[in-house]
């Protein structure tokens, strides 16, 4: 059942890049996919100031949630932890790419907030929220938000070479352990203040991250420590969150870590993208690293199921049936798409499909859901654009998108 299935995703895959290529011609050579790049480079760069300037509040120390479509801050009554640790990766990247120095200090900025207004003084651990003066407001302790927290300092430490940043992941990588690891080796989404446990659940999303955390703590530190607890997730992905029939990646389970009753069970195909280039991104960094899951297979069937005829990711489907469940197409999924296509064309250069599929993405991107000053958070799946407020926290999925399109096209 699980071959028939992936031939059957794979098939799906290389007919819409046959479609893509019918449109586009014969091949995809390297100037066409990088002047793709310098779009994208360029849309970045006219993008950043937005980020640093009218996207930061000096009050709370930290960036605001929302911009409007005029790129103006939305009022909100919160900053999360997340938006925190998610946009001192960007900072810190743009720095390391452009030189930057504004978002140098952003990064800095980002870093003593980390330490001080995020971070509870008495029982450890990033609070959930601040308020827009800086002060503490949500107190829990969310899996997903400590997550970021690790990931913006693995960052930061490894452009600016500070080692306080990995103290302080170090620190709060020990309490997550301690207080939300789950004895099957899970662990709970989220805590009270005082680190009591108040959800018995097992998520995806918040693993995914935790382990694209570690892997960027190990390529920070090179402490195996970090390479370790990557690797028990990868294998919690591969011996729970994996739907047997299928291989396809699982969202939700309840407390006992099991699918779900009398549900479908909900597969976002940008999840599996993302995956797929965070596991290729560990073997990159540990060549000893034995991924437990096939992750071709995996990139092929969120392509087979997930990549819609005119383009674009849907959001969700069955992870059994591949049936769509929400057929919006939002921003991140692309650029993980992209991320995926940018990785699979690197480790596969004599493969002229992986090559084309990645230019029918970005073209999809710039021509769809970027606007010149701005972008579309969501399409309907006409591609019609849905009016809302735009999550500052995209940056992290778009930038992480270019670069890996840089490192393809530097590898030739």
């Amino acid at each position: 059942m699980l071959a028939e299935n992936a031939a059957f995703a794979f098939i799906r895959a290389r007919r819409y890049a046959r479609r893509q290529t019918s449109i586009q011609g014969d091949r995809v050579s390297v100037a066409e996919l990088r002047d793709l790049h310098r779009r994208f480079d360029r849309w970045f760069t006219q993008l950043l100031p937005a980020w640093t300037g009218a996207g930061w509040n000096d009050k709370a120390g930290t960036c605001v949630e929302l911009l409007d479509a005029d790129l103006r801050p939305v009022p909100v009554p919160f900053h999360r932890a997340t938006v925190a640790g998610r946009q001192m990766l960007v900072f810190s990247l743009a720095f390391q790419r452009w030189g930057v120095e504004a978002a140098a200090e952003r990064a800095h900025s980002l870093l003593d907030s980390l330490q001080t207004r995020f971070w509870d003084p008495h029982c450890g651990g990033w609070f959930f929220s601040i308020d827009p003066e800086g002060r503490p407001l949500d107190l829990k302790k969310d899996l997903y938000a400590q997550a970021f927290g690790l990931l913006g300092l693995a960052t930061f430490a490894a452009v600016f070479g500070d080692r306080t940043a990995v103290a302080l992941a170090t620190e709060a990588d020990d309490l997550i352990r301690r207080h939300l690891r789950h004895p099957d080796g899970w662990f709970l989404p989220t805590a009270g203040e005082h680190w009591q446990p108040a959800e018995a659940a097992l998520r995806q999303n918040p693993h995914m991250h935790l382990f694209e955390a570690y892997v960027a703590l190990y390529g920070t530190t090179g402490d195996r420590r970090w390479l370790r607890q990557a690797d028990e997730i990868a294998r919690l992905l591969a011996d729970v969150l994996t739907e047997p029939s299928t291989g396809a990646i699982r969202e939700f389970f309840d407390g006992n870590g099991k699918p779900l009753p009398g549900a479908r069970q909900v597969a976002e195909p940008g999840h599996h993208f993302e995956w797929y280039w965070l596991l290729g991104e560990l073997q990159r960094l540990a060549p000893d690293f034995r991924c437990p899951i096939d992750a071709e297979a995996m990139r092929r069937w969120a392509a087979g199921v997930g990549i819609d005829g005119n383009g674009g990711v849907l959001a969700a489907v069955d992870a059994s049936s591949g049936a769509v469940i929400d057929d919006k197409k939002r921003l991140w999924p692309v650029t993980e798409m992209i991320k995926a296509q940018s990785c699979f064309a690197r480790a596969n250069p004599g493969d002229a499909g992986g090559r084309e599929d990645l230019a029918a993405s970005l073209r999809f991107l710039l021509d769809r859901q970027l606007r010149p000053a701005g972008w579309h958070e969501y399409l309907t799946r006409d591609l019609t654009p849905i009016a809302g407020p735009l999550p500052t926290s995209s940056g992290y999925h778009l930038l992480l998108a270019l670069l890996e399109v840089d490192r393809l096209l530097a590898a030739g």
